[in-house]
């Protein structure tokens, strides 16, 4: 499936980065250090108002490529944590059937059991 091309961002290797061109003919490059389409959107969903700034020299390029390597890793944490919750949440919602079933086959057992011993009262 084929991506729409993300505005001031190249590819390279897979790799996703940010270019765009600086006063005096000159570019800023960054990766943002990931092959996701969507994670380089997100990235670029900060960046991207910010880039006409830095273009005017109102914010200094290696103030703004240090900002966007923190936003960066903060983006990877709040992933990776909730890729964790996700699954642990998965984890328990699997396990409780199996809790469920096996809780309602043991009352089962106990039922029969008292039944059988009931029965065995009777008898004598």
């Amino acid at each position: 499936m084929g991506h729409r091309t993300i505005r001031h961002t190249i590819t390279r290797n897979g790799i996703y980065y940010v270019r765009f061109r600086l006063p005096g003919n000159k570019y800023f490059r960054k990766s943002l250090e990931t092959d996701s389409h969507t994670q380089a959107q997100l990235l670029m969903s900060f960046a991207s108002p910010v880039i006409p700034l830095v273009q005017r020299g109102t914010i200094q390029s290696d103030h703004f490529g240090k900002r966007l390597s923190e936003y960066g890793n903060s983006l990877k944490q709040q992933n990776e944590q909730r890729l964790v919750q996700q699954f642990l949440s998965d984890e328990r919602r699997n396990l409780q059937p199996i809790v469920v079933r096996n809780t309602a086959r043991l009352l089962h057992l106990q039922k029969m059991r008292k039944n059988k011993q009931k029965h065995s009262q009777r008898m004598c």
